[in-house]
Order: structure tokens, then C-alpha cells, then sequence
């Protein structure tokens, strides 16, 4: 887990400065989606999760805060 590891051991330290940044994204109305290095690790299926994934979320953005729920063009 290279996100939270130095020189390839787990490193507590620095997994909690990680989540520190997330939660104060978190806090000032930022959402974070996460996805982890198996998940793009191969094209066709980082492809599938992509194009599955941004339709579902650009539209759940743009009907549920966008304007009081009216999506924009």
C-alpha cells in the first residue's frame, strides 16, 4: 500500500496526514471518490468502471445541488 507506506512499510504517520486532507476536503464540501491501483491496474477494466462511474456521478451532482436540484446546461 503505497498510499500510506514509506520505503514499502506501512507508515501510520503519514496515513493519518492522508486522512487529515481528506477530512478537511470533507469539511469545505469537497467529495473525494477513491479508487485503488487494482482498479485501473488493467485498461478494459479501468474502462468499465470509468464509463460507468462518471455518468452516475455527474448526474447525481447536477440533479441533487446544482442550483437546487435543477441541472444547468
Amino acid at each position: 500500500m503505497t498510499h500510506y507506506a514509506t520505503d514499502g512499510h506501512a507508515d501510520p504517520a503519514r496515513y493519518a496526514r492522508t486522512m487529515a486532507g481528506s477530512r478537511n476536503h470533507a469539511l469545505v464540501g469537497y467529495e473525494v471518490y477513491i479508487f485503488g491501483a487494482y482498479d485501473l491496474s488493467d485498461v478494459d477494466q479501468a474502462r468499465e468502471l470509468l464509463s460507468r462511474f462518471f455518468p452516475i456521478s455527474f448526474a447525481v451532482i447536477t440533479s441533487s445541488r446544482c442550483c437546487g436540484g435543477r441541472a444547468t446546461a
